[in-house]
């Protein structure tokens, strides 16, 4: 092959990544909210359950949506927008217990970046009030999304038993999800690290994220298709890894 065709198709692969940065960041705090801001979210979140419907909350000038109900270990759940963060609340005097813990969406990592969002985070937790001792990762994702109108998920081409329904031990279980026309393989679980590939832009229809053309730089009107290789790693694989 001639220097000059090495060079293009170079190119060309550099070309088909639209995107590439952290696309979700957990953290989980040991700390607290005070009692008088646990007792607004508390009425909140009653507001809500009466109506149906999360209840807009002002905390010391940081407006947010209360949900209505617990999320897992957590009472509150407390939503400052689509590039804000969501905030996972216990309703807990204790000091030394892990009360808190924050979601950074993609959308939020998108617009800012890492260390916006990072500084994000202690902004919203000083303005609300909050006092904690420490911090704990509990999950990152990290995607790589690639313009391939032609390509096709193909089950074969992964290191994986065939069976793709059931649980393997090697080199970790194998799902395979087909919903709203959306491919997805998946390679690992929860709370260990888990490599997801799947058709973004099926995905953000579904969604209704089409602010993600406008990151990618792509003509929503065209039939393009980006394609994630997500690589997600949980508590468990952070810790030990």
């Amino acid at each position: 092959m001639s220097k000059s065709k090495d060079k293009d198709s170079s190119a060309v692969k550099q070309n088909q990544v639209v995107y590439k940065g952290f696309d979700t960041i957990d953290v989980s705090f040991q700390g607290v909210f005070s009692i008088e801001i646990l007792e607004l979210l508390k009425q909140a979140q009653d507001t809500a359950r009466a109506n149906k419907e999360p209840e807009l909350l002002n905390i010391n000038g940081l407006c947010g949506h209360v949900g209505q109900g617990a999320i897992k270990h957590y009472q509150y759940l407390f939503d400052t927008g689509e590039l804000g963060l969501r905030w996972f609340i216990k309703n807990s005097s204790n000091s030394n217990d892990w009360n808190i813990r924050v979601s950074v969406g993609s959308a939020t990592l998108a617009a800012y970046g890492y260390h916006k969002s990072k500084s994000l985070i202690f902004e919203q937790m000083r303005v609300m009030g909050v006092k904690f001792l420490c911090e704990s990762i509990a999950r990152v994702d990290h995607a790589v999304d690639y313009l391939l109108p032609d390509f096709k998920l193909c089950l074969e081409n992964f290191v994986a038993r065939s069976n793709p329904t059931r649980s393997t031990q090697f080199p970790f279980p194998v799902t395979v999800k087909q919903r709203l026309h959306v491919e997805t393989v998946m390679i690992g679980k929860n709370p260990g690290k888990v490599v997801i590939v799947y058709d973004k832009t099926a995905e953000i229809i579904s969604s209704r994220k089409a602010y993600w053309y406008d990151i990618w730089g792509i003509d929503q009107d065209k039939l393009n298709k980006v394609w994630r290789i997500e690589l997600r790693a949980h508590k468990k694989y952070l810790k030990e890894t």
